[in-house]
């Protein structure tokens, strides 16, 4: 159900291009912040022998995880990352 998956993306599919360019890390990154501009991440993978484009429509631009401590709950975090 996730966009990535409505496009046709696939396990062992392999992205070797962005936008009609060789894939790197920034160029995909550049895509991704330009998402809510233009609505899709244009990629272009490898699909057995095949070279596929695939479309996915997104417009959320880059989103990053972050951790948020809950005061009501032991801090286990903690625990695991205390010095020995």
């Amino acid at each position: 159900g996730s966009p990535a998956d409505a496009a046709g993306l696939a396990p062992r599919m392999r992205v070797v291009g962005v936008d009609g360019y060789v894939w790197s890390r920034q160029r995909f990154q550049d895509a991704l912040e330009q998402s809510p501009v233009t609505g899709e991440l244009r990629l272009l993978v490898t699909s057995g022998d095949r070279l596929v484009e695939r479309v996915i429509r997104y417009d959320g631009g880059p989103r990053y995880m972050a951790l948020r401590r809950d005061a009501e709950t032991p801090d286990l975090l903690a625990d695991i990352l205390r010095a020995r």
